[in-house]
This record gives C-alpha cells, structure tokens and sequence, in this order.
C-alpha cells in the first residue's frame, strides 16, 4: 500500500474539521435526534414485539376454540333433532310428539345393532287399548324407561306384557324426565276414558328429586333441560327451570363439555362398573341434603297417595324402579311404604347380578342406563306375576322360574341381536 504524505492527510482533517463543527452545532441548536435509537424507543420496540406475538398466538387459538364451538353445536342441534320425541306443553313442561313415528338402528352398550319402529299416537301414548274392552285393563305410566326411545313397538315392556297376559288390555304412556307429579297429571287427564284395573307404575330413583322444586335446584347434574311443573306445599303450580346451563356454559357448548369433562375426572367414583350398584352424585350433594331429601320423599308419598286416589278404591297401584342408586332409592322405597303402595324390588337387583357375573352391560343402551331389547324382555318377564297377581288371574304355567330367564348370554340368543 503506498503511504499518503502526511501533510496530505493533514490537509484532508483541515478541511474536515469545518464541517464537523458545523454539524456539532446544528446538534446543539436542534437539540437530540428523535430517530436515535435511545431507551424508552427500544422498550417501545420491545412491547410491539411482546403484543406482536400476543397477537399471533391468539389468532390460531381464536379460530381453534371458534371450530370447537361449532362442532359441539352442530353436535347438540343433532340431539336436538332427535329430542323431537317430545315438544314442549303449556302445562306439563314438555309432552311425548303427538303422531310420532321413527324408524332406524339402535346401538346398545355392547355396540350391537337393532332395527327400530317407533311410534306414539295422538296423545303420547306407545301402547293404546281398546277403550270398550270387558277385558281388565292395566295402564302403564312411567318416564323414559317406558317411553323406550329407539327401541321397536313390538319389543318394549309393555307391549311384552301385554303378550304375555291376552286377558287384559294394556295402555302405555312414558316421558322422558317426567317426575311423579307429570305423571299424576297425565293419569288425570286420561283416568276416566282408560278406567284401570291396574295402574303400573314405573318409577325411577332421581323421580324423588325431580319432586321437589328446592332439592333439584341444588342438584343441577340430574335437573332436566326444561320448564318443569312443581306441585308446592300450599297446593299451587309452580313453573321452574332447573338447569346446567349457567354462567359462561349458558354462551359456550365447548365450554359446557370441558365441564363436563372435568366433572367426570373428579367424579371417578361415579362411574358404572357391571355389576356394582351405582353411586351417583354422591359427592356433589348439598349440605342440607337429608333435610331436602326427607321433604322430596314426604312430597312423593303425597302424590303417590293422589294417584290411589284418583284411580278409584276398586283398582289397584302397583309400582317398580329401575335401578338402585342410594340413597335416591331407598328414599323412594320409603315413600311407597308410607304411602302403601306395593313395589316391586326384583328388577334393579337380578340385572345388575347377570350383568356382573358377565361383566359387561348386557341389558343397557348406548347410554348404560336405559334397557336394550334384553333388557326390556327381563322387565316384562319379572312384572308378569305380579301384574297377573293384581288382576287377580292365575299364574302362567312356565317350567322356569322368572329368575332362570335371567341368565341368559346374549351372544347365545337370537333375540338380543335383532
């Protein structure tokens, strides 16, 4: 590199300094430049940058949430169609669809398949009698368990039944969620056309709480989504809505089942295993739950006396339940002591024996609460005798007893896998 002549170089800072100076000046008299990079700029940068990314991490999780949203509610528009089973009635709540009919296939816990006809005619009714018989007549009233969703005409209980004894005339009336009171007031309308020798009622272990407007209220997870009827202590109606949906879950299905989820996380000892009774809410129960339960059980013996009333001092009420589930159920056995009516207890029990011997849920839906076709041939095969006992008609001659009908496999029997 060929050195520059120092006085070369002098002459060039010479002629720099001038304008370095004019530039100190100018700095001077401006003041400092906003476009330097000083503190409070690189914290503003450093915020942008913080909100920035923010920003970027939320509009995936936005639209995520926003498609979680819409799957659960096309999900519950789905249930909604298939709870056309029931519209809603000015005074009981809600009612069976008037004139319905449904076809299709079923599944049931084990996942097997079942073709299904199912109808209601213009009162609700699954089984209607002929109204000028001479025949006896047994009407059947219950809640979901009778009015059998997906389950074929010809294969619920009472339609069994009323094979089963051809010297009465049957009629059938369920709704899903009815409690006793409902119930009473559908007996009401329909006591005078039917005339029963019999009424059957079918009960289930939650009817209790269903009964009193205070202990469903505090019992949220087995309230019933819909305005329902209460029969208050002075004798009055009263209209009220018990229901899981409040809060943010009134707004967000998503966040409903992540609830729900939850729920069943820390709720672990509520799950169903064959064979074992059912211990169902027994952690999420209020403080006052025995005062609130000993006024559900005094309101059930209450109605259950209405309905001996109504049907008249020459017929009969019999009842029987679905499932043990204490200590719901033994309030409802209390109830139907105090009121003196007969239970039948054979049903709960001898299912929930096979199903442990099997290990699996052999008489259940989908849903491991309500009854299959199996399920249902065992109700009406345990309800026979007793049935026939009020009417006062001989037994049917049969080389097994009801219990050997039982043990049955369903893998060995046709008619569970039609």
């Amino acid at each position: 590199m060929t050195p520059v002549p120092f006085f070369c170089r002098y002459s060039s800072l010479e002629k720099a300094l001038p304008v370095l100076g004019d530039s100190v000046e100018q700095m001077r008299s401006n003041g400092p430049d906003p476009n330097l990079d000083n503190g409070k700029t690189r914290m503003l940068t450093r915020r942008k940058r913080i909100v920035f990314s923010a920003v970027a991490a939320l509009i995936p999780l936005f639209f995520l949430i926003l498609a979680a949203e819409i799957r659960m509610r096309l999900k519950f528009s789905k249930a909604a169609v298939a709870e056309a089973r029931r519209v809603i009635d000015p005074e009981l709540g809600w009612k069976p669809t008037p004139n319905l009919v449904r076809e299709g296939t079923a599944i049931d816990a084990l996942r097997r398949p079942s073709k299904f006809r199912m109808t209601q005619n213009a009162d609700g009714f699954r089984l209607a009698g002929d109204p000028a018989t001479t025949r006896p007549r047994v009407f059947v009233l219950g809640d979901s368990y009778t009015q059998s969703d997906d389950i074929d005409d010809s294969k619920f209980y009472p339609a069994l039944l009323a094979r089963s004894i051809p010297e009465a005339e049957f009629w059938a009336f369920g709704c899903s969620g009815y409690g006793t009171f409902q119930q009473w007031m559908i007996l009401q309308k329909h006591v005078a056309k039917i005339r029963p020798s019999v009424l059957l009622l079918q009960m289930s272990s939650n009817d209790v709480v269903n009964n009193l407007l205070e202990l469903e209220d505090a019992m949220p997870f087995l309230a019933t989504p819909g305005p329902r009827p209460y029969l208050m202590d002075d004798g009055t109606t009263k209209f009220h809505f018990s229901t899981r949906d409040k809060g943010l879950r009134r707004y967000s299905r998503t966040w409903g089942s992540l609830q729900d989820r939850f729920d069943a996380i820390v709720n672990k000892s509520e799950r169903w295993v064959p064979g074992q009774v059912r211990q169902y809410g027994t952690a999420r129960n209020p403080d006052n739950f025995d005062e609130l339960l000993d006024r559900a059980t005094e309101k059930t013996v209450a109605l259950l006396r209405k309905m001996q009333t109504t049907i008249g001092p020459d017929a009969k009420l019999i009842a029987f339940y679905d499932e043990d589930v204490p200590p719901l159920s033994d309030a409802l056995k209390r109830a139907c002591k105090l009121a003196g009516v007969d239970l039948i207890d054979t049903i709960g029990p001898a299912m929930m024996a096979e199903e442990g011997r099997q290990k699996k849920f052999v008489y259940r839906t989908i849903d491991k609460w309500h009854w299959n076709d199996a399920g249902h041939e065992v109700v009406a095969d345990l309800l026979e005798d007793p049935v026939r006992d009020a009417l006062g008609l001989d037994r049917a001659e049969s080389g097994a007893a009801p219990e050997a009908k039982i043990a049955r496999d369903p893998k060995s029997d046709p008619n569970t896998s039609r």
